[in-house]
């Protein structure tokens, strides 16, 4: 590597390791999970695998327990080690996110994409993904994986794509992902190598573009055929031999097997978001929304596609397909790919960090083949455009590229918002210690909601707690159960005492300030008594009689 590309190496790194430290620096977390994640690699770095989860009392995790972010949070152990565990953690999020956008711009670099290091710039300016990538979770590090994996696929590189399909097993549960990618690499180059010209001799462009499309036909027997080639045959048994060794090769084999299908298909595909309040993130990103969030992806798409209808056809149309058919083979996997992630994030706006970038790798590979003018005299051939039209066009022109700096701004100041209105890194740590000091060990804390688990967790290993992580391994676990639980944390359930007494073996109440129906109706009952009190909220005991 030559010393130019090193230097942009370095400056991309001190860049986006800036930006993202930036973000990190607030005393906040935007997610809690954050919490969750520091701890489990406090408890691997002191005891080891963690194969029990006795924490969550009332949910499947209490016997199908797996740590499906073993690999990431193994990465975080000498992180949350050598400094303030919940500061490594914030380190440790910002260096994987700059691993990521270094990945991004390697990937670029690789399949010789002009621009590339601009392109990287963009990933650091688009709102929902900054805003997801900086979160203390496996994100970054899973698309750093997709990003080698595509790499691999299309390069047919079969023993790395082993290797990293393993490592991706052990890191995430999100590994189904590179096995998509696979399929869809295999189907293009099936689709690609089905099509079939009856007659070359219209390959000139005075038969005119309807010619080539009445021409031109896909022969299902030849896809087929094409599907089951040893090529792909084994390319697909490279990335699923390398999943299936992940799976079984694993400190939580056979048990990961229920996991994931509870995990993978239940949560992520089926979603219980109709039904019971899940996550934020599992909720469907409206269009116009996504739109206004990620703009410049839109931008760059509306161009890319531009370029395709105006000039694809009639590069096809005056070359031979031959020598496009390689590109043609990757244009089709990446829009196969950004159609596929474009209606996950649609569905669930958690998948919008995984959308964004291959968005942009779609739109620049269409750009890098078929826009008319190389990446460097853009500029200067837009000069020559204003120069040539009215005062009125030449206005606009310079609004639409001025406007560019202030939706810079705009998505900035909203990712810097969202972590200043976090979860405060001091959460629930004086209510933690007090129960540690005052209530016995493994004893069961009613809470009232399932996302006040993650850092009563962090701070306070030494009760045991209702639900957390996500409501539906409380719902599936006992669905009647999980509705009295609800309604006694809205004010709906009266005479709760038994209840949290008998069906929940608690004795000890914790609520929060925007709980108040909550906190009324433990008053109205008559047998609870308050313990403890702080600005974040309160200990309520039981005082009926055994």
């Amino acid at each position: 590597m030559d010393n130019h590309k090193l230097l942009k190496y370095f400056l991309l790194f001190i860049v986006s390791f800036l930006l993202f430290s930036y973000f990190q620096h607030f005393p906040t977390f935007p997610d809690p999970d954050s919490f969750y994640h520091a701890k489990m690699a406090i408890l691997i770095r002191d005891q080891g695998i963690v194969k029990d989860f006795p924490w969550l009392q009332f949910t499947v995790l209490k016997n199908y327990y797996i740590d499906h972010h073993f690999l990431y949070h193994i990465l975080l152990v000498p992180f949350v080690t050598f400094s303030n565990p919940l500061v490594g953690v914030k380190l440790a999020t910002a260096f994987f996110a700059t691993i990521l956008i270094l990945a991004f711009y390697w990937f670029l670099e690789k399949t010789k994409i002009k621009g590339a290091f601009f392109y990287s710039l963009l990933l650091l300016v688009i709102n929902p993904f900054i805003f997801r990538i900086n979160l203390a979770k496996a994100s970054a590090l899973s698309i750093v994986i997709l990003l080698f994996g595509l790499y691999f696929i299309l390069n047919r590189k079969l023993r790395h794509l082993f290797v990293l399909s393993f490592i991706y097993v052990w890191l995430f549960d999100g590994w189904p992902l590179i096995l998509v990618l696979t399929l869809f690499y295999i189907i293009s180059v099936s689709i690609i190598k089905a099509i079939h010209f009856e007659n070359r001799g219209f390959m000139n462009y005075e038969l005119g573009i309807k010619k080539l499309f009445v021409n031109c036909k896909l022969k299902i027997g030849n896809f087929f055929r094409a599907i089951f080639a040893r090529a792909n045959f084994k390319l697909l048994l490279s990335c699923l031999g390398g999943l299936t060794a992940g799976i079984i090769i694993n400190p939580y084999f056979p048990k990961n097997l229920y996991f994931y299908w509870y995990h993978i298909v239940k949560i992520a595909v089926i979603n219980y978001k109709d039904v019971i309040n899940v996550g934020a993130e599992w909720y469907s990103y409206k269009f116009f929304d996504l739109i206004s969030n990620a703009s410049f992806v839109f931008i760059l798409f509306v161009i890319a596609l531009s370029a395709l209808f105006v000039f694809l056809i009639k590069k096809i149309i005056k070359e031979t397909v031959q020598s496009s058919s390689q590109n043609l083979d990757k244009a089709l996997t990446l829009f196969l790919i950004f159609c596929f992630f474009f209606i996950l994030t649609l569905r669930s706006r958690r998948n919008v960090e995984y959308w964004v970038p291959f968005a942009i790798l779609f739109s620049t590979f269409l750009m890098n083949d078929y826009f008319p003018y190389k990446f460097e005299k853009l500029l200067f051939k837009f000069k020559g455009i204003l120069m040539k039209r009215g005062l009125a066009v030449r206005v606009a022109s310079l609004c639409f590229v001025f406007s560019f700096p202030l939706i810079m701004v705009k998505d900035l100041s909203m990712v810097k918002d969202s972590y200043e209105k976090g979860y405060s890194v001091d959460k629930y740590k004086k209510v933690s210690e007090w129960l540690v000091q005052n209530t016995p060990a493994n004893s069961v804390v009613f809470h009232n909601d399932w996302d006040d688990f993650p850092p009563l967790f962090y701070y306070n290993t030494h009760n045991r707690y209702i639900a957390g992580l996500d409501p539906t391994f409380m719902y599936d676990y006992d669905k009647e159960l999980y509705k009295r639980w609800v309604d006694i944390t809205v004010g709906k359930q009266d005479n709760i005492s038994e209840i949290i007494k008998n069906n929940f073996r608690s004795e000890y109440v914790f609520v929060d300030k925007e709980h108040v129906a909550l906190e009324n109706n433990l008053k109205r009952d008559g047998h609870f008594k308050m313990v403890y009190k702080d600005e974040e909220g309160k200990i309520y005991k039981l005082t009926i009689n055994n």
